[in-house]
């Protein structure tokens, strides 16, 4: 088909795809706001043509179950991300919101791991006997007591990495529950709550 022009509605008739040069239509010749969502074909939009420091997917595990550990031993699994799979040099920002429960006078750590093991950066410093952990000593002022645990850490994984934990330990044996108090008496003065752990990845910068 051959070309042609229509003065007055500014158009052109019989252009095929692949028809004009590389480099001949660039971002001054496109008009403000002419290319709209409508106009973006499914999955065009890829990885690579994302800027940097934009936001490639978010995965969340959103959980209202009550589970609980009195294992003051060593760290368990309290909360885990789904798994996923991401771009190789890209960040992971991992944010946690756990609601927990602890006995009168005791408390629990917590701990950021991934499915390798524990993250290095993600903890305390060795002091000692310490405790190294991401966030702790949470102390329970009484029975009906609920704290909110927040943990926010970026990462830039190993390429294995598929999934994040958080671990927790209770201190001297003592039961930590995890989305209710440690006191459950069944009326309304006692709360069931729900805990989350978000994943976002982010494109990697310079």
């Amino acid at each position: 088909m051959a070309l042609s022009f229509d003065g007055s509605n500014n158009t052109i008739a019989g252009l095929a795809v692949g028809g004009l040069p590389d480099g001949i239509v660039d971002a001054d010749m496109i008009a403000a706001n002419a290319i709209t969502t409508p106009k973006i074909g499914n999955d065009q939009v890829t990885a690579d043509k994302r800027s940097n420091g934009s936001v490639v997917q978010v995965v969340q595990n959103c959980s209202n179950g009550v589970t609980s550990t009195d294992n003051s031993s060593s760290y368990v699994n309290c909360l885990a991300s789904p798994t996923f799979s991401f771009t190789s040099g890209n960040k992971i920002l991992v944010q946690a919101n756990l609601v927990v429960g602890v006995r009168y006078g005791y408390g629990c750590t917590f701990q950021l791991h991934t499915n390798n093991g524990q993250i290095s950066g993600a903890i305390g410093t060795s002091g000692g006997s310490r405790e190294q952990c991401t966030k702790g000593g949470y102390i329970s002022n009484w029975d009906l007591e609920l704290a909110n645990v927040v943990i926010n850490y970026l990462d830039t994984p190993a390429d294995s990495v598929n999934q994040y934990i958080v671990k927790w330990r209770s201190y001297s044996s003592q039961i930590a529950v995890l989305n209710r108090a440690y006191d459950d008496a069944n009326n309304n003065g006692y709360t069931r709550t729900v805990s989350s752990i978000t994943l976002t990845e982010i494109k990697a910068w310079a």
